[in-house]
């Protein structure tokens, strides 16, 4: 039968007899070594050692779905037999043990041939044969760190042809070369070995070819050593290398063909070394430079000139001062750049990101010297990241952040920021984190945030508010979390604040809110009704006062769940009622010391001490397990079991918390403000008051246009004494009404000049 078919049934076996489960990869231990031997076949343990049942001497076993597994205490086969099947060991030893003699053949001989990974660690290993790992062709990890190596033969894993890995980390004084000839002999001979690490062996030089029997390495880790140059042939026919790591060396000199014949190499770390520039180097593929902690103090015309295809570039912690304005122009993929903890100085030059319009990410944080915000031009279409904090910035102006405009999450801390025009974030539609924390700010517009309607973190801490009106958030309907701690905040929103966050449903997807360390001294209900989805609140380090109010609002917060001083921890699915007491029970003792919450806290403790109805108090916390066992069966027989409520303990007494489904009737409870508040009468009034003077406003304007009017007629009424208006033929249009309508009219003649003929003569007929 196939070695893995017969592995994987040997799993399924030990699962019907496994006692415990551990973490890692899914493996059990066995209990019983009936079916086992094969893999681990029994031994006699020594008093000194602890072993599984079935597992060689000072091993404890167990089974993986890629195979059983062995870890030991120490390795010694005279004493320990192990079986064909085993495919991980490990061997953990102590310094100062016993170390292993690895000899010819070694575990083959044990019969450990068939291993996939092995791992000794700290067992004071220093010599090890040529040929101690022949037979072991299905070997694919080897790790011997922390071990006492110095020399190995360039043969010793040559005929491992499945050997991807070897970690060789922390054997101070390994030898790269060959003592005896340390030209012409490669460290090691391998066509196989993929990855490399050589950490912290106090390397101090890479001899001339030392990895060329090394063609088919990617990855080789040379970190925290003692190196101090890299020279043209110490790299040499690396071909297929990918990523270098020299990290935390001496190194303060690269030669410029160093890297020469390492055409396929996009990741490099020089990060902790004394270089002062990068100009010169040439690595036409590189994609990752991290070049952070190192002595870096001006970035030059043609400094990158050698990485044109680098798309991430990290140059935190160094030195540097002065940023040429032609710095950048050739990183046209850069998507990542990391410009923080240096010393540079503003202005920079408007144009210096124009070529980067893949940019995803910008830190300039820690640049105590930045001080003036000026606005970059550029397609920054894909740039969603922004930190700006501690770079001693005063004010935002309009218009500076107007090419950012796809911005999630911008961070402005730590600056003296005292001022931010109204429209400074109004082009940052998309901001969902704004971090505002630790400035000088006495406030802010109220139409600050009125583009901002995807933002869901907000911190403002650290500022000198007095207040945060309600106003300001109407437009962030999604805000998730919000910070005004450490401020000079003296009350939350008042009555009518909270009238109109409810009306308009402002914070009403809020789920965290921090207001500690600042002034409150009093907690209303009302500051929360539109607070619905509150989960996390921390109103730590003010000086609260004991009122009834606090106690309404301590009711309020336990039974809504609400988690005390949690900071960003996740809301847990369910919050029992016990659990969320007594976190607040601390708090509430501080606030109101037992000497002082006689009266102040009596709806609280009444709410606690409302008396259980009879079925409840007879069920307690302390069953039996045969009353469980009971309890389960009657289940099955659709018997309705009344579950026992959990019992805390409020001011040295015993209490019984109320189930939420079932809260007795006569508990006091405190409903939140509804729109059916007093709040409607003074509201009522004025709007009565504001109706009225609009009307006398509208009369006034009305009787204003007649009397107008009056004086300056439109149509010209003509008085007495110039005569009525006459019909054709003479007679009057108005008579008397006691005047006979047969009495002819007067005529008057046309030659006598009267006025009343020049003003209403007729025309005569032709």
């Amino acid at each position: 039968m196939d070695l893995k078919l017969c592995g994987l049934l040997a799993s399924l076996v030990a699962l019907a007899h496994c006692s415990t489960t551990t973490d890692g990869n899914r493996h059990v231990e066995y209990s019983s070594p009936s079916h086992n031997d094969k893999y681990f076949p029994s031994t006699t343990a020594t008093p000194s050692t602890t072993q599984s049942p079935g597992c060689p001497t000072g091993c404890r076993c167990s089974i993986s779905f890629t195979g059983p597994k062995l870890v030991c205490d120490f390795l010694d086969p005279e004493i320990q037999q192990f079986g064909t099947g085993v495919r991980h060991l490990v061997v953990n030893g102590k310094r100062g043990d016993h170390a292993p003699k690895l000899a010819y053949k070694y575990f083959f001989k044990a019969g450990l041939a068939n291993l996939v990974t092995l791992s000794i660690r700290n067992a004071s290993l220093s010599k090890i044969d040529r040929g101690a790992f022949e037979g072991m062709d299905h070997l694919e990890e080897l790790d011997l760190s922390d071990n006492e190596i110095v020399n190995l033969h360039p043969n010793t894993i040559e005929n491992n042809g499945n050997l991807r890995h070897l970690i060789l980390r922390n054997n101070p004084g390994i030898q790269l070369a060959n003592p005896n000839n340390p030209r012409h002999t490669p460290f090691l001979v391998s066509g196989s070995l993929v990855q490399l690490i050589l950490a912290n062996c106090e390397i101090k030089d890479i001899p001339k070819r030392a990895f060329a029997s090394l063609g088919g390495l990617d990855y080789l880790d040379l970190s925290r050593n003692y190196l101090t140059e890299l020279k043209d042939d110490g790299l040499a026919e690396l071909i297929n290398l990918e990523t270098l790591d020299v990290s935390d060396n001496s190194i303060s000199k690269i030669s410029a063909d160093a890297f020469v014949d390492i055409d396929d190499l996009t990741t490099l770390y020089l990060r902790g070394n004394p270089i002062k520039t990068l100009e010169g180097i040439e690595i036409s593929g590189l994609e990752e430079l991290d070049a952070s902690r190192c002595d870096i103090e001006v970035l030059s015309p043609a400094v990158f000139d050698g990485f044109p295809e680098l798309v991430l570039l990290n140059l935190s912690m160094n030195k540097i001062k002065d940023i040429d304005d032609e710095a950048f122009l050739a990183l046209t993929a850069l998507r990542y750049l990391d410009l923080s903890h240096n010393s540079i100085r503003s202005p920079l030059d408007k144009f210096m990101f124009q070529n980067c319009n893949d940019l995803e990410t910008l830190s300039l944080a820690n640049n105590r010297d930045f001080r003036v915000l000026d606005k970059f031009e550029g397609r920054f279409k894909l740039l969603y990241s922004l930190d700006l904090s501690n770079c001693g910035i005063s004010q935002i102006t309009d218009g500076v952040l107007d090419n950012f405009k796809y911005l999630t999450y911008l961070n402005v801390s730590g600056n003296n920021i005292g001022h931010i025009d109204a429209n400074a974030f109004s082009a940052l539609t998309h901001l969902v984190n704004l971090d505002l924390s630790k400035n000088r700010l006495l406030g802010l517009n109220s139409h600050i945030f009125l583009h901002n309607t995807m933002l869901n973190r907000l911190s403002v801490a650290g500022n000198m508010f007095k207040h945060v009106p309600a106003i300001l958030f109407q437009p962030t309907i999604d805000l998730d979390y919000l910070d005004v701690s450490n401020n000079r905040i003296n009350g939350l929103w008042n009555l009518s604040e909270s009238f109109v966050m409810k009306n308009k449903n402002i914070l009403g997807r809020l789920s965290t809110l921090n207001v500690a360390g600042n002034k409150i001294r009093k907690l209303h209900m009302h500051s929360f009704i539109s607070i619905t989805q509150l989960a996390r609140l921390d109103i730590s380090n003010n000086p609260i006062e004991c009122t009834s109010d606090f106690s309404h609002m301590m009711q309020w917060l336990i039974l809504n769940r609400v988690i005390p001083n949690r900071g960003n921890n996740p809301r847990p699915v369910e919050v029992s009622v016990i659990d969320n007491n007594i976190q607040w029970d601390q708090f509430i003792k501080e606030v109101c010391p037992e000497g002082k919450t006689d009266n102040r806290i009596e709806k609280t403790d009444k709410m606690l001490h409302q008396p259980l109805d009879e079925e409840a108090q007879k069920i307690t916390l302390k069953t039996d397990s045969a009353q469980i066992d009971e309890e389960e069966s009657d289940a099955d027989s659709n018997r309705v079991q009344v579950q026992p409520r959990p019992i805390i303990t409020f001011r040295g007494e015993p209490i019984e918390i109320p189930s939420f489904d079932d809260i007795p009737d006569h508990m006091e409870i405190v409903e939140p403000i509804e729109n059916k508040s007093v709040v409607i009468w003074p509201v009522f009034t004025i709007w009565c008051a504001i109706a009225l003077i609009v009307l006398a406003i509208a009369n006034a304007t009305i009787i204003a246009v007649r009397r107008q009017r009056n004086r300056h007629p439109n149509v010209d009424y003509t008085t007495l004494e110039r005569g009525f208006i006459v019909r054709r033929g003479g007679r009057s249009m108005y008579q008397k009404l006691y005047e006979d309508c047969s009495i002819p009219a007067v005529h008057t003649d046309a030659k006598s000049g009267s006025r009343l003929h020049t003003i209403f003569q007729l025309p005569q007929k032709v």
